[in-house]
């Protein structure tokens, strides 16, 4: 059986958000801040959802070269789930088989599948709106921060 509970957030997180847990942490490992390059089996068409993903995520210190692959993941997911939304938006959400009988698109599938890899990665590093509660700047007044969305590239 799992661990019971939240996850953990990690050390860093908690200093940007002004926790005092950050200080008690002990015992964390710690990662080669290095902004790094792609895997070599990322492929070439999810490379500019790479790019956009190490933008939004390194101001949070949460890039490294040990989370690469986390972060791979997130672009190739986020390209699967583009290509599945063309086809999706090309042919409907059900298709007719060989004999003649109606089923969801598999394309629709597909598409879903691949957000929700999306949505597992993006709580990892604290890319939705429920995981990002409480980040933010120490300042006082907070009024003119923004805090910048995942841009995905848009399709020729």
């Amino acid at each position: 059986m799992g661990k019971r509970g939240p996850k953990p957030t990690p050390t860093e997180i908690l200093k940007q958000r002004g926790s005092p847990l950050a200080k008690t942490r002990k015992g964390e490992p710690c990662l080669n801040p290095e902004i790094p390059d792609p895997p070599k089996w990322l492929d070439p068409k999810a490379r500019p959802y790479w790019n956009n993903t190490v933008k939004e995520l390194a101001p949070l210190k949460v890039v490294s070269l040990d989370n690469a692959g986390s972060i791979a993941l997130l672009a190739e997911s986020l390209w699967q789930y583009n290509e599945a939304k063309k086809l999706f938006k090309k042919h409907g959400i059900m298709t007719k088989t060989h004999l003649g009988n109606f089923i969801q698109n598999p394309a629709f599938g597909a598409m879903n599948k691949a957000w929700e890899r999306v949505l597992k990665v993006y709580r990892e590093f604290g890319m939705t709106p429920s995981s990002r509660t409480g980040l933010g700047s120490k300042k006082e007044d907070n009024k003119d921060q923004k805090i910048s969305l995942l841009r995905v590239p848009k399709r020729a």
